[in-house]
């Protein structure tokens, strides 16, 4: 199944002398979509590119998943487990030795059918793409075959000789090809995510340097500044990961002319498209070329068929260049004309990060989602702190000292800044505003918010009685709970999600009125009581009646509540900490691109709904800001809702003294 689901890239064209200004500073399992865009036009040339800012989705297929059995901190290397089945023989986690080797040179494949069955598969070298002096196979990689359905799948192994892929061998031609596959060598940049729901490091990706068939060899330059150099700390013994395909150039845009874009321009340097890559490690901007036959005669050094940097073409094909899951790029239409794009990947649902630069440098990052994002959602508030030159994550303060976030707008960048003196700086965990559908004083559904559907409160539970949807308690309707509680205050508070926690009591006996034995399971009658248990009501629930005092949800208890057992407690939303000053919210939802706004003091109380919003039909989702988000050119007007689209990237530049290279935990716009 296809799920064409947004991933590309945002169009806009730039004047010469501001892209000398970017590019001239020498200062970082989801879903499966694909896009499709055109790039440049008739008027793009040398003089006049069209430019867009582009990101590439993960690869959305995984050659390995399973846990890691051991690690190597001095030579940053995890283990793998072997496995053996009933005859003894022995199954490999990694196919061969040195297959994952980054700079390996891989070929492309001719694939030929007969009669519903592959009959040969044939390695293609271009000309000048081997060369004998760059990285060959020490054992021949997996080849796997895509891109056509059959009955019977065919068997393939690759032959190596002197470290070049020299040959294929069909062991079995499978049948029932109604088209000829694609083959593809499970080789090359691969990096390992990953994917345990117990790590706290869920998402991150580290690049495999080399492996053999049990061992893979991390490379560690990407870790933040203070991060750890143990690969134990990302990948301790039995954390759940798997190998996925990096991106490349090679990858992306393809390794043969065949397999580029419709209108792509190859050849030489000056006269070609480019792509552009920052390298946040060497601090420059790369542009990438594709040659094409111009360097492959011997009088020009029978250079190979393939991707080149224009700044050092000398390091020969750079296929394998990577682009990193957090990373944009650029593509520069150079030459007239259109050329269309089709990228294919996933999109991640998970919660992710995005790796910053150390202050003097700067990052092309993409939108970690693909899904439109406010400022404040990208770069929360307790990511923010103050600018005093020793904090090392995104920092505050003027448009000259502090970082500086630079967001595509139509055909102009604009840029902006986190001003510590208007926002919040200091904020250790967020504040989260409990919402409701919007209802008006009668409980009928109202289609724009006001302050009686924003909340935060908690306090305590006294009492739990079984009761109808009206509250009404001693009724033959036991599928609802009352449950009394303290410390709101509001009464008002259906629709609203309410989490209990320290709820004990005397287990019921298939539900009541009788006590049972939790060991046994049986009946106890009185002077015995049943055995006291944490109750099933431990959870979030809205909340479908309320009074003074007391709330409905829809859920038979399980207990005769015991209040003087454990910490019986309510909670609506989430009372942040750090919060030195009033901050704003945003309430996503309305139907009619019309959200609602407001402010909320330090204390979690709502201190106004300043716009309403309109066309609410469910309940919202509401994003909290610091408040000090500003447009460099003006200081006045809030920008902590600025949007970054679906698709879009922004640069990222670390203008504040001091900061290191972090890493920063982005709001998941999924949960």
């Amino acid at each position: 199944m296809n799920c064409n689901i947004l991933v590309g890239m945002n169009y806009f064209k730039l004047s010469a002398l501001f892209f000398c200004l970017v590019f001239g500073q020498n200062l970082a399992c989801g879903l499966v979509g694909s896009s499709s865009v055109s790039v440049g036009d008739a008027d793009s040339n040398v003089s006049n590119p069209t430019y867009y800012i582009a990101s590439a989705p993960l690869s959305q297929d995984a050659v390995f998943t399973g846990t890691v059995a051991s690690f190597d901190n001095s030579n940053a290397q995890l283990t793998f487990s072997t496995d053996t089945n009933a005859s003894g023989a022995v199954t490999y986690p990694f196919y061969g030795d040195n297959i994952f080797v980054p700079s390996v040179q891989i070929p492309s494949f001719t694939v030929t059918v007969v009669g519903g069955a592959v009959t040969s598969v044939s390695p293609v070298w271009q000309p000048g793409t081997f060369k004998t002096t760059k990285t060959g196979f020490t054992d021949a990689p997996e080849l796997l075959l895509y891109d056509a359905d059959c009955n019977i799948s065919a068997e393939l192994s690759a032959n190596v000789v002197s470290g070049k892929l020299d040959s294929v061998t069909v062991s079995n031609g499978g049948s029932g090809y109604a088209s000829t596959p694609s083959v593809k060598a499970v080789a090359g940049p691969h990096l390992v995510k990953i994917i345990d729901n117990e790590s706290s490091y869920k998402g991150r990706v580290f690049l495999i340097l080399d492996n053999n068939k049990t061992r893979l060899n991390i490379d560690l330059t990407r870790i933040a500044s203070g991060e750890s150099s143990d690969v134990s700390t990302y990948f301790p013994v039995g954390t759940l990961v798997e190998v996925i395909p990096a991106t490349t150039l090679g990858s992306l845009f393809g390794t043969d002319l065949t397999d580029l874009p419709a209108n792509w321009t190859y050849g030489l340097p000056d006269a070609t498209d480019w792509v552009y890559i920052w390298d946040i490690l060497t601090w420059t901007y790369q542009p990438y070329f594709f040659n094409g036959t111009d360097y492959e005669s011997a009088s020009s050094g029978g250079w190979g068929r393939g991707w080149y940097s224009k700044l050092n073409p000398s390091k020969g094909i750079l296929n394998h260049t990577i682009l990193y899951p957090d990373e944009a790029f650029l593509v520069a239409k150079r030459t007239s004309g259109a050329v269309t794009l089709e990228f294919d990947g996933e999109i991640e649902t998970n919660d992710k990060q995005i790796l910053l630069p150390e202050s003097g440098n700067q990052k092309l990052a993409k939108n970690p989602y693909g899904a439109d994002m406010m400022l404040a959602e990208l770069i929360p508030s307790n990511q923010i702190t103050s600018n005093t030159g020793s904090g090392s994550l995104f920092r505050s303060g003027t448009d000259e000292t502090g970082d500086i976030v630079t967001f595509l707008s139509g055909t102009e960048w604009k840029r902006y800044y986190y001003d510590a003196s208007y926002g919040n700086n200091q904020v250790t965990s967020m504040h989260i505003i409990g919402t409701r559908r919007p209802l008006d004083g009668s409980d009928n559904n109202a289609t724009f918010m006001d302050a009686n559907d924003f909340l935060i409160d908690d306090g305590i539970v006294s009492n739990i009685e079984s009761c109808n949807i009206a509250g009404d308690t001693g009724q033959s309707d036991e599928s609802y709970t009352k449950l009394t509680i303290t410390g709101f205050s509001t009464s008002d508070l259906k629709g609203f999600s309410i989490t209990f926690s320290g709820l004990q009591g005397y287990l019921l006996y298939e539900n009541g009125p009788q006590e049972a034995n939790a060991t046994s399971g049986a009946q106890v009658t009185s002077p015995d009581r049943g055995s006291i248990v944490d109750s099933v009501l431990n959870n979030t629930y809205e909340i479908v009646k309320s009074g003074s005092g007391w709330v409905v949800i829809s859920k038979q208890r399980d207990i005769n509540f015991k209040s003087d057992e454990g910490s019986p407690s309510w909670s609506i939303g989430t009372l942040g900490s750090g919060y030195s000053r009033e901050a704003v919210f945003y309430c996503i939802g309305g139907t009619n691109a019309v959200d609602a706004e407001g402010t909320i003091s330090a204390g979690g109380v709502i201190t106004a709904v300043t716009t309403q919003g309109s066309g609410y039909t469910g309940k919202p989702q509401t994003i909290v800001s610091g408040g000090g988000w500003r447009l460099t050119t003006d200081n006045t007007a809030k920008k902590d809702n600025l949007i970054l689209g679906a698709s879009s990237g922004i640069l990222i530049q670390r203008n504040s003294l001091s900061g290191t290279k972090a890493y920063i935990q982005s709001t998941n716009p999924f949960q």
